[in-house]
C-alpha cells in the first residue's frame, strides 16, 4: 500500500534484529511480514496435527470429491502407514520417495514419513522418468510409497532393491498408535527439486521449522 506521496507504507511489526536484517535484504512485493516469535518454531506441524487429532478428532481434516477424513481418521491412517514403513524401510536411510497423484493419499503418506522421523521427496508422475530416477538416486531414497495406478511408472523407476509400499494394498492388521518419535524444528521435513531446465535438478531442503512458519503465515493471511 502507498501513502498520498506514493511511498510504501510498511505495516510490518517490529522484528527481532536477525529477522530485520533478512527483511532489509529481501524484496517482498506486499511489504507485509509476519513476526516469528522466539521459540515459535520449536515444534513441528506434525506436533500440532497430532494435538488437533486429540482435541478435535471429529473435525474434517481432508476432502477430495466424495471422500473425506476427520482428524482422528487421518491420524489413524498415517499411523498405520508409519508402522508398516518401520518394517519396510531401512532404519539408517532418512529419505522416502512419494509417487502419488492424489492428495487424499499424499497427505497421510507425508504425515507417516514425519512420524518416523524421516523426510520425503515428492515425485510427479508427469515428470520424465530419467529425471525421477535421478532424484531417487540423488536423495538416496530408502523406500517408495505409491499406488497401483502408478505401477507401470513405478516398475520403470524402482530397482528390485527398493522397497515399495502400495497405499491401496496395506496389510489389514497394522498399529494405530502414535510412534512418539521426537521431531525438532531443525530436522529436514521435505526436499523439493527444481525443474532441472538448466541442468540436473537441484534439491532444496525445508526443515520442520520452515514448514511450521509457512502454516503460521497461511493462517494469518486466510483467517
Amino acid at each position: 500500500m502507498r501513502n498520498t506521496n506514493g511511498n510504501f507504507i510498511d505495516w510490518s511489526p517490529h522484528l527481532p534484529p536477525d529477522q530485520e536484517t533478512i527483511r532489509q535484504h529481501t524484496f517482498h512485493p506486499s511489504r507485509r511480514w509476519t513476526r516469528l516469535a522466539v521459540g515459535g518454531s520449536a515444534q513441528s506441524v506434525l506436533h500440532y496435527f497430532e494435538q488437533h487429532a486429540v482435541t478435535q478428532p471429529n473435525h474434517l481434516a481432508i476432502q477430495s470429491g466424495l471422500r473425506q477424513m476427520t482428524y482422528a481418521e487421518l491420524n489413524q491412517r498415517a499411523n498405520q502407514i508409519a508402522h508398516h514403513l518401520l518394517n519396510l524401510c531401512p532404519a539408517d536411510v532418512q529419505a522416502v520417495a512419494l509417487l502419488l497423484d492424489d492428495d487424499f493419499d499424499t497427505i497421510p503418506a507425508a504425515l507417516a514419513v514425519w512420524k518416523m522421523g524421516k523426510f520425503f521427496v515428492q515425485l510427479s508422475p508427469d515428470v520424465p522418468i530419467a529425471r525421477l530416477a535421478y532424484i531417487v538416486e540423488d536423495v538416496q531414497a530408502g523406500c517408495l510409497i505409491t499406488s497401483s495406478s502408478q505401477r507401470g511408472l513405478m516398475e520403470q523407476l524402482a530397482s528390485s532393491a527398493l522397497p515399495v509400499l502400495f497405499m491401496d494394498f496395506l496389510p489389514a492388521e497394522l498399529g494405530e498408535e502414535d510412534l512418539g518419535i521426537p521431531i525438532t524444528s531443525e530436522m529436514t521435513a521435505v526436499i523439493k527439486y527444481t525443474s532441472g531446465s538448466t541442468g540436473q535438478p537441484k534439491g532444496v531442503l525445508q526443515t520442520h521449522g520452515l514448514r511450521l512458519y509457512d502454516v503460521a503465515v497461511a493462517n494469518e493471511l486466510y483467517n
